[in-house]
């Protein structure tokens, strides 16, 4: 095996300035033009700032008849205000125990509503029907009930569960509870 300094002098000289020249660094040349902008990237996730509103109304026993005017029978409503300077979405949830004593020959019909007055009655939520078919006696039913509305920044709004009995005559609004999430959009 031959050692690199048995070679002739030239050849070595060569290796050594390939060596010294490898480490060195020169000045860094012009900047070049700016390239096109790429596409955009996917949304991240929400800040830990988000605003949230949670709102729950007080659930409880009312126990009223039903009448045949649809209205806010039962008191049960929820109040949300979206921050300030922050639209969005307003999901509403709960349940409802109707109490009905059921006549036979007669159908009990009870349609429910969530709405943004105490007669607001075009938000449909749920339906109750018990045929006339069906033996007389005391029913009882509970029935989940949901919503969805856009609500302005800053604004506050109730919202109410609105109800009435479209047929029979012994149907009764015994317990409810309705529940509010805002969502900023």
């Amino acid at each position: 095996m031959r050692n690199v300094l048995d070679r002739p002098l030239p050849v070595i000289a060569a290796l050594a300035l390939t060596l010294v020249l490898a480490m060195c660094k020169g000045d860094a040349g012009n900047t070049g033009p700016v390239g096109t902008t790429g596409p955009m990237g996917d949304p991240g996730p929400a800040g830990a700032n988000q605003p949230r509103v949670i709102a729950v109304s007080s659930g409880g026993t009312v126990n009223v008849l039903l009448t045949g005017v649809c209205g806010n029978q039962g008191s049960r409503s929820v109040t949300v205000t979206a921050p300030a300077g922050v639209a969005g979405q307003v999901m509403l949830s709960g349940s409802l125990e109707l109490d009905v004593n059921h006549a036979t020959g007669t159908t009990d019909i009870v349609p429910v509503y969530i709405g943004t007055t105490t007669t607001g009655c075009t938000t449909y939520s749920g339906y109750f029907l018990y045929p006339a078919a069906a033996p007389a006696g005391y029913v009882e039913i509970t029935m989940g009930v949901a919503g969805a509305f856009a609500q302005a920044a800053g604004t506050t709004t109730t919202y109410y569960l609105n109800m009435y009995a479209l047929s029979g005559t012994g149907a009764y609004h015994y317990y409810s509870r309705l529940n509010a999430v805002f969502v900023p959009n």
